[in-house]
């Protein structure tokens, strides 16, 4: 005899747009991380390039693949939002900061102070 089901299992979901803010942001916070891990395994696995630009449904715009992706993005965005180039411009000197923040970091600690 089989076991009783206490599931219904896998079940088909419809495909809809969710409609509370706080779970659109959640959900594409969530697939977002996704989209990258399967863009990533893609470009390793096949030698593919790959760019991906998302834009989040709170206007923030997320790259994910060569430096020349947001050039892309800003020559294809900047007649429709110019505020996506003003956040590219952010991500890129983030971006620099950060590398810059490493250097100084390795720099003090080997010892170096000049």
């Amino acid at each position: 005899m089989a076991p009783k089901r206490t599931s219904r299992g896998k079940q088909k979901r419809e495909m809809k747009k969710i409609e509370r803010k706080s779970d659109l942001l959640v959900a594409f916070t969530k697939r977002k991380f996704d989209i990258y891990n399967k863009a990533f395994e893609l470009s390793t696995l096949c030698g593919a390039l790959v760019d991906i630009l998302m834009i989040s449904p709170a206007g923030k715009p997320y790259c994910y693949g060569k430096s020349s992706s947001q050039s892309i993005a800003t020559t294809i965005m900047k007649d429709k939002n110019p505020s996506v180039e003003e956040e590219l411009k952010k991500l890129k000197i983030n971006e620099v900061n950060t590398k810059n923040d490493e250097l100084l970091d390795k720099k003090t600690c080997c010892g170096s102070t000049t």
